[in-house]
């Protein structure tokens, strides 16, 4: 009996808790009616609760920190020579006479520069496309691109003078000397065309030297720490060894190209996304109108495409990050200073090695 009775007792307990659960269920669903409200009275419940009046905050991620090696520093090479150049001035009015009083007269040039590093040279292919017959065909599209960043340091070169009673009285000691010189130099051509040519006018006579101006003489190389920059760059690859086939004398010939980088907006945000997330990449038109104030750094990529891997040897040439320049007597004209990296590429891989056999890794020249 205990047993049969012991059966009944757990038989009957499951059934008394699913009815209580049962019964529950109906009496929430018959409640369900009057205590419920209509769904867009809930939405502006819930809209009117602090929680959701409360402000989105999005926290965006800082870009990733490379490694101190990944860029490698190129080095401005200042020289305090090139803020002066010096001119022969010819005095148009008087060609008949000597003009060496006017030779060497020095111009002075305020000089400035980027701190630039570069990464190393790089490709990645993307989609793009081609017209063929007048239809358009999907291809993938090989790009180099050198990645770079730079930074005005906050500081320019610029000639001071230096009004002191010195630097007057050495002025006007050079100026009688040069003028003397002048004079005599003057008299022997007199001298010398009076006897060449006997009984002809006399040759226009030398004014004598008034009221000597009071110009400094003595300057000071200075530095300055608020000058906003602009970077206008020109990255121009020059492949030295291009291998290209000669269709007229069927053979493989040898010559050197010049490639300006190009713009593209969508290649630009590729690379982005690849090699700088979170952060800002300019391409080299983004530059343009942009104000780098003093100790801002900004990123930048130049890009190619289109380029035959055949050459084992090529530079890229950049124009821009300093205006110090050199006047060139002989030719007359200005040449500016810009920064040559050298490259060496062996094989068909895209392996890229900063630096030549037997050469420079890179180099500043005037052109």
């Amino acid at each position: 009996m205990k047993k049969t009775h012991s059966n009944a007792l757990s038989l009957f307990l499951p059934l008394f808790a699913a009815g209580t659960l049962f019964s529950g269920g109906l009496s929430a669903q018959t409640d369900t009616p009057e205590s419920s409200v209509s769904a867009p009275a809930a939405m502006a419940a819930k809209a009117e609760s602090p929680a959701a009046a409360a402000p989105q905050i999005r926290i965006k991620a800082a870009p990733r920190t490379l490694a101190p090696h990944v860029f490698k520093k190129i080095d401005p090479a200042l020289d305090q020579i090139y803020m002066v150049n010096t001119f022969n001035m010819k005095d148009g009015s008087q060609k008949d006479l000597p003009y060496s009083w006017a030779k060497n007269q020095p111009f002075f040039n305020d000089v400035w520069y980027f701190d630039f590093e570069i990464k190393s040279l790089r490709t990645i292919v993307l989609p793009s496309a081609i017209s063929v017959d007048g239809q358009k065909r999907a291809i993938l599209k090989k790009y180099t691109y050198l990645m770079y960043r730079i930074k005005n340091p906050g500081q320019y070169f610029t000639v001071k003078e230096v009004q002191t009673v010195k630097g007057v009285s050495e002025l006007k000691n050079r100026q009688e000397e040069v003028f003397s010189k002048y004079q005599e130099d003057a008299k022997a051509l007199q001298e010398a065309y009076t006897s060449l040519y006997p009984g002809a006018n006399q040759l226009p006579e030398v004014a004598s030297l008034g009221a000597i101006e009071q110009m400094p003489m003595s300057f000071e190389f200075v530095t300055r720490k608020d000058k906003t920059l602009e970077f206008t760059p020109v990255f121009e690859m020059r492949l030295d060894d291009e291998q290209w086939l000669d269709e007229e004398r069927r053979k493989i010939m040898l010559r050197r190209r010049k490639l300006v980088d190009e713009y593209n907006p969508y290649v630009v945000n590729m690379i982005a996304k690849k090699e700088r997330p979170n952060g800002k990449l300019y391409g080299s038109c983004d530059f343009i109108g942009k104000k780098i104030k003093p100790g801002e750094e900004v990123w930048g990529v130049a890009i190619w495409s289109d380029i035959n891997y055949s050459a084992d040897r090529f530079s890229i040439v950049i124009n821009g990050l300093t205006n110090v320049r050199k006047y060139e007597p002989e030719e007359g004209k200005y040449s500016y200073k810009n920064l040559k990296l050298n490259y060496w590429h062996p094989g068909n891989l895209d392996i890229f090695r900063f630096g030549q056999p037997g050469g420079l890794d890179f180099e500043w020249i005037f052109e």
